[in-house]
């Protein structure tokens, strides 16, 4: 299965595997920002937790994104109808 980058340095992410009390125990973690999951015994459990984190990483960007251009649009909507409104007062005789 595919490992994800690190949510969030984008960096190289790894699987390290620790024994702990004569128990194979596996560890995701970024090798530049030190970012790490728990200690499981299913690898492939901490793998798909991995990969969602990124995939949320992602969801949140967007969604940030699409607030700040709502945001963006909606203070020039205020301006232009502003604006608008002043031109109109400031014609009539």
């Amino acid at each position: 299965m595919h490992i994800a980058s690190c949510p969030c340095c984008c960096g190289t992410a790894r699987v390290f595997a620790v024994i702990i009390e004569n128990v194979k125990m596996w560890q995701i973690g970024c090798i530049i920002c030190g970012l790490t999951t728990d200690y499981d015994i299913n690898k492939g459990y901490l793998l798909t937790k991995w990969n969602a984190r990124q995939q949320l990483e992602n969801q949140k960007k967007w969604f940030y994104l699409v607030l700040l251009i709502l945001l963006i649009v909606s203070i020039m909507a205020f301006f232009c109808g502003y604006f608008i409104a002043f031109k109109s007062y400031i014609a009539i005789p």
